[in-house]
């Protein structure tokens, strides 16, 4: 795949990066166990799992995105459609509800969480 030579070659290719990215599927269990153990001072374990898991299962659409903002011109026009549609039907969504955790965690209800997205909803559609 494009994304993966792109990442390959600049981050380099081979043992260390294999070791680097521990994968589960598309999924990063040694990062989501590092943002795990960051986070659950301030937020509790089950909070911090879920934002790490949040973070960590839309790997491949960061990876896509850094290497297209890296190499924009290896990349077609529709593949760039592509890649972008990708990302916002299942990156977004992670990116929210890890917002959406971060709220609960701060001790914010459900109410007060809802706020805080519409205030930011407000702003886009002003």
């Amino acid at each position: 795949m494009k994304k993966t030579k792109i990442l390959n070659t600049l981050l380099g290719a081979g043992k260390e990066m294999k070791e680097m990215l521990v994968f589960k599927g598309k999924y990063s269990v040694k990062a989501h166990g590092r943002i795990q153990k960051a986070l659950a001072k301030d937020f509790g374990n089950e909070i911090a799992h879920d934002i790490g898991f949040n973070f960590c299962d839309w790997l491949y659409d960061a990876a896509t995105i850094l290497a297209l903002n890296l190499c924009p011109e290896k990349f077609t026009l529709k593949e760039i459609n592509s890649l972008c549609y990708d990302f916002l039907s299942d990156g977004s969504s992670h990116i929210i509800t890890a917002q959406l955790l971060q709220y609960k965690g701060m001790g914010l209800n459900k109410e007060q969480a809802y706020k805080m997205i519409a205030i930011q909803m407000d702003e886009v559609f002003q």
